[in-house]
């Protein structure tokens, strides 16, 4: 994907219960990041400058999901 691709909907388990990209993201613009694991060394540092940067997004009404790799 890249700047402006449409998001496909992806099925996702969240801490809410089940959901998608499409009902958490809307119609509008949103960033998708994603980690192969969490809580480890990269995942945390990333998670904290999105996280830092919160204010932007909401000031330019950009949805932010970070999808994590679960290995059940």
């Amino acid at each position: 994907m890249i700047v402006g691709d449409q998001c496909p909907v992806i099925d996702v388990t969240t801490l809410s219960g089940d959901s998608n990209t499409e009902e958490l993201l809307g119609r509008g613009w949103g960033v998708l990041f994603s980690f192969p694991e969490a809580f480890d060394a990269v995942c945390l540092t990333e998670m904290g400058e999105v996280a830092r940067l919160k204010q932007e997004w909401d000031d330019r009404s950009v949805k932010v999901v970070g999808l994590v790799s679960s290995r059940a």
